[in-house]
């Protein structure tokens, strides 16, 4: 279950964007070197340099000194050089010597994110597909305490053929997303209450689990999957511009049903596999415009604050156009939804906000 952090170090100096024919925008006031310091990602250097930090590949690209772009160093020194009237960044190694003159040894190669940031949403955070049926997974019956909240360490006895020895997650399935525009069922929110390991069955279609970590309470009824091979394989993601393909996508939801979240957090999205969304992609995030009732310039109100007269009469009423307030990059794809992580938030994100492409 546990992900290795080597999961993180990108691929992304072999993979060349779609999107090459966009504009590499220096930021204004950019560094012309930078040092690298232990923590950063390739992201966050990258982000110093360029408006569009996803983009980070082709900063890193034709660049004969920096052949595999995850392997920069903490100390090591960036320049910013210009190669056919675009800008690349060329590193210069820094070696610090002790009163000695011993080299110190070098830590290790940043990552283009953070595993402290990122992990526990993979590792937690699930959708039961829309075709899935619930009644037909195994689920929690019990153990031999009467337990109503059942936890680490416990023996638990379930309904269902388990296979010995592998590994399950236990999930409470919890809200079903359905489109706000079609209706559409997308999925079905999954919350992860504990792992555990199944050992030999005690009667037929029935198993024993032995919980080995619990992040909620066990309930009676919840169902178990094995654990997702989304969950158990390294997670390599190289950011890349999304494509979508009409105006209708949007933030299903927030983790833990808070009002809005921010950078390192995660959303849930509308769009999956079925829309060729893919791991890496990175869309904008669009606040919606504000409803104003303009009467003249000595009675301008924003509807939501205006008497009930206005929010029924008020004809000069407009709505000031969508911003762009963050961007968010795929992470896990499901058929119809994703969840995408928060890269970058220049304001809150919010349940409905808006996607568009970068």
């Amino acid at each position: 279950m546990r992900l290795r952090q080597i999961g993180f170090i990108l691929c992304g100096a072999l993979l060349s964007f779609v999107a090459a024919a966009q504009t590499l925008a220096l930021k204004e006031n950019h560094p012309q070197t930078y040092v690298v310091k232990k923590g950063d990602t390739l992201w966050d250097i990258s982000a110093h340099f360029l408006k569009s930090p996803w983009l980070w590949p082709r900063l890193w690209q034709a660049n004969p000194q920096v052949k595999n772009p995850h392997l920069i160093y903490p100390g090591d020194l960036l320049t910013l050089i210009w190669v056919d009237g675009e800008p690349r960044l060329v590193r210069k190694p820094t070696i610090k010597l002790s009163p000695t003159m011993r080299v110190e040894p070098k830590a290790s190669p940043i990552p283009v994110l953070s595993f402290d940031e990122i992990g526990p949403f993979l590792t937690s955070n699930h959708v039961f597909e829309a075709d899935v049926d619930l009644d037909k997974l195994p689920y929690v019956l019990g153990e031999n305490e009467n337990s109503i909240a059942m936890q680490e360490g416990q023996t638990l006895f379930v309904r269902g053929a388990l296979q010995p020895g592998v590994s399950y997650a236990i999930y409470r399935p919890g809200e079903l997303y359905k489109d706000r525009v079609t209706k559409e069922a997308l999925g079905r929110e999954a919350l992860l209450s504990g792992l555990g390991v199944a050992q030999q069955a005690y009667a037929e279609d029935r198993s024993v689990l032995t919980v080995t970590r619990s992040y909620r309470e066990i309930r009676q009824g919840d169902r178990l999957i094995p654990v997702p091979s989304q969950e158990s394989l390294n997670a390599y993601f190289s950011p890349q511009p999304g494509t979508l393909h009409n105006e209708q996508a949007y933030v299903v939801d927030t983790p833990y049903k808070v009002t809005s979240v921010g950078k390192f957090d995660v959303v849930l999205i509308n769009r999956g596999a079925r829309d060729q969304v893919q791991p890496g992609d990175v869309f904008s995030v669009l606040r919606p415009g504000a409803k104003v009732v303009d009467s003249g310039a000595n009675d301008v109100s924003y509807r939501e604050y205006g008497s009930a007269g206005d929010k029924l009469f008020a004809s000069d009423s407009e709505v000031l156009p969508n911003d762009r307030v963050g961007e968010v990059m795929v992470i896990k794809v499901y058929d119809k939804l994703s969840m995408a992580f928060v890269m970058n938030s220049q304001n809150m994100v919010r349940k409905g906000y808006a996607l568009a492409n970068p």
